[in-house]
């Protein structure tokens, strides 16, 4: 049990040393708003004309690819280079157009046509050259660019936009805690802060609590995360969004079947239905537990409410639209639907038939960090979707497939899971009875009922029946493992590495009990930068 008295996975070891942290590459949208914040000091006029323009050329910027996250994505490849400087030398190239735009970004003293004192070009790199690396630069950096500066403004912007200190978050300063552990310095603490909260580089006012050591103590940094979502509210948004999708892997909702076959006419009756409006309930529902609603991940994970803003998937669910901007909550219909794995975006299919094999694979996986290893392609094949019979139902044509002892292996852990769902068809409908259509007409051959009984094994011993998907999810969350394997992504998300169960215990067990308090969800996201773990790095 934790503090909250909740069951957890988790126990403290507090002799473990916390995993390794690597220097990372900037995400692209990371890179963009760091750009931007950079010029965000030109006047109005200038800064429209200058974004515009740095929009263009930001581009090029290669896409991550990250499997879960973007800041998954480690690697720099040739196009990474080209657009890095492409974009440097752009910026660079616009702020030597005019004065104006000169003075606003390197101070008054700096002038086009002028060649700028040593007292300015001194000013500049111990001030704005400062933000741009997001540390002091050492007297070796400042005597170095002073000395091939000769008035080359645009030479020298593109040169700090080009330092691997800018690109990239590292990390290589600090204190020592004990031997291999570093407290991370003040600057680099105020890096890691803002490129959680607002994925930005920090910006003055956070800097200059490095600068005086401030940030250093807890009030202060919850005094600036309060202040960051404050005045970047469409990065915080963003940021805690990224999480979100990269946890529930809203990259593998499917797309609702749609065509004219007869089949398909038969099986929608009419209905139409769009996969952005079930990111869309995904988004709503996460940004209501996390912000006005303040629940607990037992909050999100049982929640009995509809979340579905758009009017295709509300008339789905049976309930009216959900308004993002209102107080008034929308419950399910006897409360059919109550439970995240509830929801249409975990429930689609991509065709007329439901795919509980799929579903049971993406419930332990993604919902349980539970690892099942793919089968051997003899196998694999041998439980492909079984063969059409208008006579049994999809879970006793999948039981009798996956029979075999072969299959059951695996099988044993997921398919109870996938059974656990057929209360819902291939398009996220409530039902208690299958139809069957023809797959070549479209006529409705039978109509067999639903078996929603089954033995869902979530932790290894537990044998108890359930006979409903509301109480499916109130296994699952009683045992504590959901929650784990959200905490999980949240580790990874925060610390841009997996972590270890061992190594990590304590960090996770403290965001673990973070996450099952009250306002719970709110508490992890942005009370994680207090815990002690947050400052600490482990030599490589």
């Amino acid at each position: 049990m934790n503090s909250n008295g909740m069951q957890t996975v988790y126990k403290c070891n507090p002799n473990a040393e916390p995993s390794p942290t690597s220097a990372r590459r900037l995400s692209k949208y990371e890179y963009t708003q760091s750009v931007y914040l950079l010029v965000s000091t030109l006047p109005t006029t200038e800064l429209t004309t200058v974004k515009a323009a740095m929009a263009a050329l930001l581009m090029s910027v290669p896409e991550d690819s990250g499997l879960k996250f973007d800041s998954d994505d480690y690697g720099i490849t040739e196009g990474h280079t080209a657009a890095y400087y492409t974009v440097a030398r752009g910026l660079a190239t616009e702020i030597v157009k005019s004065d104006t735009r000169l003075k606003a970004f390197a101070g008054s003293c700096a002038s086009i046509s002028t060649t700028p004192s040593a007292s300015c070009v001194s000013a500049f790199l111990t001030q704005k050259a400062m933000q741009i690396l997001r540390r002091p630069l050492t007297e070796v950096e400042i005597a170095t660019m002073s000395s091939d500066m000769a008035g080359k403004w645009k030479s020298l912007l593109t040169r700090l936009l080009m330092h691997p200190s800018f690109l990239f978050q590292t990390e290589l300063e600090g204190s020592a805690v004990k031997s291999g552990i570093l407290k991370v310095s003040p600057y680099e603490l105020a890096s890691r802060i803002s490129f959680h909260v607002v994925k930005q580089a920090p910006d003055a006012a956070l800097l200059a609590k490095a600068a005086d050591g401030s940030i250093m103590q807890k009030e202060v940094i919850r005094s600036e995360i309060k202040r960051l979502i404050s005045t970047y509210p469409l990065q915080a948004t963003y940021s805690a969004d990224k999480f979100f999708e990269g946890w529930m892997a809203y990259k593998r909702v499917a797309h609702p079947v749609a065509g004219s076959s007869a089949p398909i006419k038969a099986f929608t009756s009419g209905q139409t239905l769009q996969r952005d409006s079930l990111i869309a309930e995904l988004t709503n529902m996460t940004r209501y537990y996390l912000n006005q609603g303040q629940g607990s991940f037992e909050d999100l994970f049982l929640s009995p409410y509809s979340f579905a803003s758009n009017a295709d998937l509300a008339s789905l669910y049976g309930v009216a639209a959900y308004n993002p901007a209102s107080d008034t909550m929308v419950a399910f219909p006897q409360k059919q639907r109550a439970g995240l794995l509830n929801r249409a975006a975990f429930l689609i299919s991509g065709n007329v038939d439901t795919s509980p094999i799929i579903r049971g694979l993406r419930v332990r996986r993604e919902f349980l960090c539970e690892e099942i290893t793919p089968p051997p392609a003899s196998i694999a094949a041998m439980v492909r979707d079984p063969v059409f019979d208008p006579t049994l139902s999809t879970r006793v044509r999948f039981e009798n497939k996956t029979a075999s002892t072969a299959c059951m292996g695996c099988h044993v852990a997921i398919n109870p899971l996938g059974f656990s769902l057929e209360n819902f068809d291939g398009y996220g409908r409530f039902r208690t009875v299958e139809k069957v259509f023809d797959p070549v007409s479209g006529e409705l051959l039978n109509q067999i009922p639903v078996d929603p009984v089954v033995q869902p094994q979530v932790t290894l011993h537990d044998s108890r029946s359930i006979s409903s998907s509301a109480e499916f999810h109130e296994l699952i969350s009683e045992s504590g493992k959901a929650r784990a394997c959200m905490v999980e992504s949240f580790y990874r998300y925060i610390h841009y590495h997996a972590a270890n169960r061992e190594a990590d215990s304590c960090d996770l067990l403290e965001m673990d009990e973070l996450a099952s308090s009250p306002g719970g969800l709110n508490k992890l996201f942005y009370e994680a930068p207090l815990t002690d773990r947050f400052q600490l790095r482990k030599l490589d």
